[in-house]
């Protein structure tokens, strides 16, 4: 396992879920961030489930050892070790909990549509 500004991930994939290696961080790291709480509005809202959002890969990001053998992770854009730019977990997931709200009031809208549609 790696820690990526404080998200956990497994080493060899860099996933935060990895089939192949059996372990699902999401929660952990959900609970790291206390995203159960920064969330909690929208989540209720929009019926987004942080425990099935789409897993993180740190390696995808740009993450990269400090240097050989090291257990620090650093940013390949500007060599920064936990960089909160490139790492900002909470940025990445919020748009993805945006972008479900988003989906559900156009859902929403599709549905009072064909109502209307269906009653003339």
């Amino acid at each position: 396992m790696i820690v990526v500004n404080d998200f956990m991930f497994c080493k060899q994939h860099g996933s935060e879920y990895c089939h192949l290696c059996t372990c699902d961080h999401r929660d952990g790291n959900n609970h790291v961030l206390d995203l159960y709480n920064v969330f909690a509005d929208n989540v209720e809202e929009s019926g987004f489930s942080l425990e099935e959002r789409t897993p993180l890969n740190a390696y995808s990001h740009g993450a990269v050892p400090v240097r050989r053998g090291s257990e620090d992770y650093k940013c390949t854009t500007h060599g920064t070790k936990d960089c909160e730019r490139c790492f900002d977990w909470v940025g990445i997931v919020r748009r993805e909990v945006q972008e479900a709200e988003t989906q559900e009031r156009w859902l929403e809208r599709r549905r009072r549509y064909f109502e209307r549609v269906d009653r003339d």
